[in-house]
């Protein structure tokens, strides 16, 4: 590469970036050791071909640090340390390595885990890989780091110190799964120091998800009135009532909400939050496309529901009188008793829907092939528990109503039984389906699909070329060679249309900075920041974001 000096820095940090993101997009099977591998072949293919290079893998390397062990955190902050120690290196002119810390921009711990892998808790205290000091050091350490992903496996370690920097200093923070009485004290204390005039005024993206210990006495009141310029804001499975509600602060920016399983909301509370907040009211008196929602969770669990067909029915002519229906692209329904009528009030009000979960759907087949035959851009629709979807629909005159009903729908979630029974129709777990304008020449595959981190959640697809493969049972886990020995690099990516079907909002920025889809494109405009339906969500995070 004795050219690269005859060329624009500029133009070999593009093409690096390009090769980057096409590795890192390399995710099937989902697992730690892919992230590591994908990375590993990138600087071995790219870092030492001259300084150029060196110094665009660092940049594109550390912008997001995974750590899937505490060792390897603890080997970073120490590589970090020691570089830092090196006062010599700046009086030389090199400050390559004392500029490596200030690049980390996304600390992602979504993966971490050693629990259950050969060592106990207890184990992992005596160790002191990952505590609260380490921890600290790192953040203190890495003055620019944007975004913050913790996981369960860390709570213990997030002291009320770093809860509070990071609720200062993060643009996005992500507090997944952290439940337990200490990471509970720890955050109140946190929030209570700052006090009612805390200055969150950063955070843009917040997760809360399965944060199920946090008290709802008064330390939401504190949080959210200082986070007014939150767009993302996921309250799933948490202990928020009714009179959270009531005092929830105006987020003119608030594109993405979950309040889904939330078992102390009451159907009165959303329908007075959703009618008269001014959050969610505010859109109908401008124009300003930011003032509307895009995603919407409100899923309730089906055994404590005290939701009624009325009660829907005023909840969708609300989201219409107050503009969110041209907006939404993801609406989570999944426990409310949907009806026939919805159906025809969402496929005249809601054109825009990218993913619709409606699992208590009450409306027959014949009614559904014609709604999803309405909805232009619908690319997936959980029908998991609609009592008229059974084993035996798919294997009757009628089995393609729904399979070649649109061109737009991609994946369908079934019910177990039904889904167990499509799997068996064939040795490949397949259903061809002519096409929409009835060529039979031109025959559709559907496949039968169940990822094998999770058992619970059952879907079907339709196989394309490069998004939703037919091969992704083996696909990506088994390694070729050539001739010469050397290692096939083959880029499988997980099937695209998981994105649609996750429960969670995504708090983190990819790394990723393309959309996975060129429909996408075509249907959105070009991918920024704010992307609806940004990837699948890895380790943990996958977990609470695809289970049942």
């Amino acid at each position: 590469m004795t050219t690269t000096s005859t060329f624009p820095i500029e133009i070999w940090y593009k093409i690096l970036n390009i090769q980057y993101e096409e590795l890192m997009s390399n995710d099937q099977p989902p697992s730690p050791e892919k992230f590591d591998s994908n990375l590993e072949i990138f600087l071995k293919s790219n870092l030492l071909v001259n300084k150029y290079f060196y110094q665009a893998c660092l940049r594109l390397s550390s912008r997001y640090c995974n750590f899937a062990t505490a060792k390897r955190f603890n080997n970073f902050l120490q590589k970090i340390i020691k570089l830092k120690s090196e006062d010599s290196l700046a009086n030389s002119g090199n400050i390559t390595k004392i500029m490596y810390s200030d690049m980390i921009e996304i600390v992602d711990f979504s993966e971490l885990t050693s629990i259950g892998l050969g060592r106990s808790q207890y184990m992992n205290k005596e160790i002191k890989n990952l505590t609260s000091k380490t921890l600290w050091k790192f953040l203190e350490n890495c003055p620019n780091i944007k975004g913050f992903l913790a996981n369960e496996h860390i709570q213990m370690d997030l002291d009320h110190k770093i809860i509070s920097y990071l609720l200062n200093k993060m643009e996005a923070l992500d507090f997944c799964g952290c439940t337990g009485d200490t990471f509970s004290d720890n955050f109140v204390k946190s929030v209570q120091h700052s006090g009612i005039d805390g200055n969150y005024s950063k955070l843009t993206k917040l997760g809360l998800n399965n944060c199920t210990d946090l008290p709802k006495k008064d330390i939401y009141q504190v949080l959210l009135k200082s986070m007014k310029g939150l767009r993302k804001l996921d309250l799933s499975r948490t202990c928020i009532d009714d009179r959270i509600l009531k005092i929830f602060p105006i987020m003119h920016n608030l594109t993405h909400f979950s309040i889904g399983m939330c078992s102390n909301l009451t159907p009165y509370g959303i329908l007075d939050f959703i009618t008269y907040h001014p959050t969610m009211t505010a859109s109908k008196f401008g124009n300003n496309i930011d003032n509307k929602l895009q995603w919407l969770n409100l899923q309730v669990g089906n055994q404590y529901s005290t939701w009624t067909s009325i009660h829907v029915t005023i909840l969708l002519k609300k989201l219409i009188i107050n503009g969110h229906n041209k907006t939404l692209k993801y609406l989570n329904l999944n426990g409310l008793p949907v009806t026939e009528k919805h159906l025809n009030i969402l496929s005249e009000n809601f054109p825009n829907l990218v993913s619709l979960h409606i699992s208590d759907c009450e409306a027959p087949t014949s009614l559904l092939r014609e709604f999803i035959s309405k909805m232009k851009y619908l690319k997936f629709i959980n029908l998991n528990n609609s009592k008229f979807i059974k084993e035996w629909y798919f294997f009757t005159n009628a089995k393609y109503e729904l399979l070649n009903c649109s061109e737009s729908l991609v994946s369908i979630e079934l019910s177990f039984k039904t889904w167990s029974k499509l799997q068996s129709f064939s040795d490949n777990h397949s259903i061809m389906v002519p096409h929409t304008n009835g060529d039979t020449s031109n025959m559709i595959q559907w496949i039968c699909y169940l990822d094998s981190s999770f058992g619970r959640r059952f879907w079907i697809y339709r196989v394309d070329d490069f998004f939703n493969r037919n091969d992704l049972d083996t696909a990506g886990r088994f390694d070729t060679y050539d001739l010469h020995g050397n290692k096939n690099i083959e880029i499988t990516r997980q099937p695209d249309f998981l994105k649609f079907a996750q429960y969670k909002v995504v708090i983190g920025t990819s790394i990723i900075k393309h959309p996975t889809s060129s429909s996408s494109i075509d249907d959105y405009g070009m991918y920024d920041e704010n992307y609806v339906f940004d990837w699948v969500e890895r380790g943990m995070y996958r977990y609470y974001s695809l289970r049942l």
